[in-house]
């Protein structure tokens, strides 16, 4: 490589370094501003000024709110789907790994305010459909990923008895369905509102109770919550 091949190509590596931590930062911006409550009347202006750059830097990296939203939640799947893959590769039984994936699921999402809101958002259909053809690829590879790292757990467990035998894409829905509407009562705090013969219960309480229930659903009988 000559000497002006060199310079060239390391002047290259440092503009996309720059571009990438340029991006980052939009990013890490616009997730401080939609861990507020009114995060769904964020603006790219607003961003942009959170990051301190001007709003066309943003599209430089952005083509929309929209794909800032995609982007954030690729992100964090990605990071979830290395810990799914930690936490369902070792030794124990099939329902014991479950238990600790969704127990940490919910925790994350729990203590993550603006991670819970775009995990709603970018389920949407008309989100999906506004986003440009190859984020919505993106999206269908990374939920097929989740599939491919939970199915043999699930198959694993039908296997060997723990749980009842069922088509995958059933146990999947069900899971899901729960799994979403928990979220929901944590975010609106509805397991408070208990009947008043019933004791109080805190939220690590909840989570462990509708943990348990999940796994029930797939076990067919009660799983007592773990304290």
């Amino acid at each position: 490589m000559t000497r002006g091949h060199k310079l060239g190509y390391l002047m290259s590596d440092r503009k996309e370094r720059e571009f990438k931590r340029r991006e980052q930062e939009i990013l890490q911006a616009a997730l401080e501003l939609f861990a507020d409550e009114q995060w769904e009347k964020v603006t790219v202006a607003q961003i942009a000024q959170h990051a301190d750059i001007g709003k066309g830097t943003v599209y430089k990296h952005f083509a929309s709110k929209e794909e800032i939203y995609a982007r954030m939640i690729l992100d964090y799947g990605e990071e979830m789907l290395a810990v799914f893959k930690d936490l369902l590769s070792g030794d124990d039984d099939p329902a014991s790994k479950l238990r600790q994936l969704l127990e940490h699921c919910f925790h994350r999402f729990s203590e993550d305010s603006a991670c819970m809101r775009l995990h709603f958002h970018c389920k949407q259909r008309s989100f999906r459909e506004r986003l440009s053809e190859p984020l919505q690829q993106q999206f269908a590879a990374r939920e097929q990923e989740f599939m491919a790292v939970v199915a043999p757990v699930l198959e694993q467990g039908m296997a060997e008895g723990y749980f009842m035998q069922r088509p995958l894409c059933q146990a999947f829905i069900g899971l899901e369905a729960i799994f979403d509407g928990t979220l929901l009562m944590i975010r609106n705090e509805e397991y408070l509102c208990m009947p008043t013969d019933q004791p109080a219960m805190n939220q690590e309480t909840f989570i462990a109770e509708m943990v348990s229930f999940m796994l029930s659903t797939l076990t067919g009988r009660i799983e007592p919550a773990k304290a």
